[in-house]
């Protein structure tokens, strides 16, 4: 069985090279920069799971075997993935596809660990400053990440991978500047905070969130599982 995952990974986003859900489930799949497609026919496969990372807009070519969407967002374009045999949403009450299945990311080892918290607040930004309180998303190993994360009582960031890992590890998330609307698609909605407003911070925290994003992707994965040696009559 022949399983390609396509994903973006020909980056520097520590976010989105980190997302795949073949990193975190055993499926041994080719890997195949989502950014391609819509320029170059994938290999021919089995099966294809698309995601993490953003998928295109258009793939030039269709894929031909079974086809699955984990962790998609409502950003992609209505009707992109009505010809996909399974499709789980990033977000919730997604208008399209009913199950939430956020990025696979969560179900890394390194959310289980003790950080230490040396600031009272952090931020984690691609046009971060050269502090040791601030940290960028480019070039970064996530294991750093993830420990600048929780050296923070607050972490403040406009990177959705940013938000959403810091909620993870039960930190009080501000997200600032929103760019698009995924970022008020959580399910675990941080506070956002856009240019000229400064309502009141109300320290919200998700204590449940690591194990209910966890039990959502092992749901998820059961499924693809099962419909990849099905066949998507199955799924």
């Amino acid at each position: 069985m022949s399983i390609i995952n396509l994903y973006q990974f020909e980056t520097d986003n520590v976010g989105d090279l980190n997302c795949s859900p073949c990193q975190y489930f055993d499926y041994d799949a080719e890997k195949f920069d989502i950014k391609r497609s819509m320029h170059e026919r994938v290999p021919a496969a089995d099966a294809y799971i698309v995601g993490g990372g953003g998928a295109p807009r258009t793939m030039k070519y269709p894929l031909p075997g079974v086809k699955i969407a984990w962790g998609i967002g409502t950003t992609h374009r209505s009707g992109q993935f009505a010809d996909f045999d399974l499709v789980g949403s990033r977000d919730k009450d997604h208008p399209e596809f009913a199950e939430w299945v956020p990025c696979a990311s969560c179900m890394s080892p390194l959310f289980d660990e003790e950080y230490e918290v040396k600031h009272g607040k952090v931020f984690y930004s691609p046009s971060a400053p050269d502090r040791p309180d601030c940290m960028t998303n480019q070039g970064r190993p996530m294991e750093q990440v993830i420990e600048f994360l929780g050296s923070g009582e607050v972490v403040v960031t406009d990177s959705y991978h940013g938000a959403y890992w810091a909620t993870l590890l039960g930190k009080i998330t501000v997200i600032v500047n929103p760019h698009s609307a995924k970022f008020y698609q959580y399910k675990h909605q941080p506070v956002v905070i856009e240019d000229g407003t400064n309502p009141p911070i109300t320290p919200y925290v998700f204590p449940a969130a690591l194990q209910e994003c966890r039990n959502a992707n092992i749901r998820f994965n059961a499924k693809v599982q099962d419909c990849i040696r099905n066949g998507s009559t199955q799924c």
